[in-house]
């Protein structure tokens, strides 16, 4: 499956870094407008850390690529430790299927406000844990 550029205008005069940085820097700029269609609160974004390059070290943007095929849902465990402010729970999303990264991000978002863990907010992927009745259950890998 061909992967969509976020910009690759190779008529545009510049070096290949060049032509790369303005690729991140649009990706970059749609990422910050996708994530403010998804949450209003500044600190709690998510970041997504697993944008590919593609055969010519171009950034690819994955945010509408399904990431997963079927259904599934998220769960992940509070841990008091990193609840700066207090009131953090466990967070489960509810079922959703074929996601995008994009959709994946927005249930970040949700899972990070819900445990009130501010420490992680890099979306570095996720792990599917179990299967059950057709529907997975996965938590998210987070960095800091």
């Amino acid at each position: 499956m061909a992967k969509k550029i976020i910009l690759l205008d190779r008529g545009t005069k510049g070096t290949f870094e060049e032509k790369k940085e303005k690729n991140i820097d649009n990706f970059e700029k749609r990422w910050a407008e996708a994530v403010n269609r998804i949450q209003s609160r500044t600190d709690g974004r998510v970041r997504l850390s697993l944008l590919p390059d593609d055969e010519d070290g171009m950034p690819v943007d994955v945010l509408d690529d399904v990431a997963i095929k079927g259904k599934i849902y998220f769960f992940q465990k509070y841990d008091p430790f990193w609840d700066d402010q207090g009131g953090g729970q466990d967070y489960t999303s509810p079922v959703v299927k074929n996601p995008t990264w994009l959709d994946i991000a927005n249930l970040a978002s949700e899972m990070i406000e819900t445990t009130q863990d501010y420490s992680h907010l890099y979306l570095d992927g996720f792990e599917v844990i179990s299967t059950n009745k057709g529907v997975k259950k996965a938590h998210f890998i987070m960095g800091s």
